[in-house]
């Protein structure tokens, strides 16, 4: 608990630095490097695709995120769910059926990790039956921390926050079992960052530390509303090896040529239409579901 404890200060202390002056943040650069690494182990933390790999805790299961755009900006509920495979060697596979799809479509992306010794993993496309291979970190492919939904196999709404602002509050919700598992819940309460309008956050996490999982997370606040993720179904046991390879029939493509990530959170973001057209390109034709 200490340990998860941490991880979540330094996002909190990673917040506070970005919001101070120019020359307070440079007194160190030791102090600016450690906040950077703090950032780094923090998105860590929450993605089943970065290191360190966990190790003999095989599972499967299913995840729902919702997001709820506030009442008053005339954005529908957004909803999108996940499925996780890990095995016992800690090779993983990620599939997320596409959000805003028209009835009877089921286009999903997929992302597996073969080969745990290289620092890439490989995003599937079903439909296209190709293979791009993707750095591992720093990817969005849904965790609780950052809340993601696929629009396109180019385009997520990525719901991540960066910090918080003052006075904080934080408090431990004890432990209690989920799916047959021991978790951890924390709650910690502060304010969108100084470049946001004033709002009140509350921030909460149930933590598995036998799968190294969040379990259930919600995040709500003024600007972006409510995100909630929720893993709804877990098995314990080993999946088909078959899962985690790059089916033999996939063209291969080693040039990846990046996305585009739609966060509400992004101050100076502007409305879609105002959008360039290669992030239209990118999300596809009609407007993302909640924008």
């Amino acid at each position: 608990m200490r340990t998860r404890r941490a991880v979540i200060v330094c996002v909190i202390v990673l917040g506070l630095l970005m919001g101070s002056s120019i020359s307070a943040f440079a007194q160190s650069m030791d102090d600016e490097r450690a906040a950077i690494y703090a950032h780094i182990e923090a998105e860590s933390r929450g993605s089943i695709l970065h290191r360190p790999h966990v190790l003999d805790a095989p599972f499967s299961g299913e995840a729902v995120t919702t997001w709820r755009p506030p009442s008053n900006s005339g954005r529908r509920q957004v909803n999108g769910t996940i499925r996780y495979y890990r095995d016992r060697a800690g090779r993983v596979r990620v599939e997320q059926p596409l959000v805003g799809q028209l009835r009877g479509q089921s286009r999903e992306r997929v992302i597996v990790t073969p080969d745990l010794s290289k620092p890439w993993a490989y995003l599937l496309d079903p439909v296209a039956r190709t293979a791009t291979r993707i750095p591992r970190r720093g990817v969005p492919a849904g965790w609780a921390v950052h809340f993601v939904l696929p629009v396109t196999m180019t385009c997520v709404i990525h719901l991540f926050r960066l910090g918080l602002h003052g006075p904080l509050e934080e408090e431990s919700l004890g432990e209690r079992t989920m799916h047959g598992l021991r978790v951890e819940g924390t709650r910690i309460k502060g304010m969108l960052p100084p470049a946001y309008p004033p709002a009140d956050t509350v921030d909460e996490r149930w933590f598995s530390p036998e799968l190294k999982l969040d379990m259930y997370a919600r995040s709500e606040d003024d600007l972006r509303g409510v995100a909630e993720y929720e893993l709804t179904t877990i098995s314990r046991a080993e999946p088909p090896a078959a899962l985690f390879e790059v089916p033999v029939d996939y063209e291969l493509d080693d040039h990846y040529r990046g996305g585009t990530s739609l966060n509400p959170y992004h101050a100076d973001r502007p409305d879609w239409p105002r959008l360039s057209s290669s992030i239209k390109a990118n999300c596809g034709s009609a407007t993302p579901p909640g924008f």
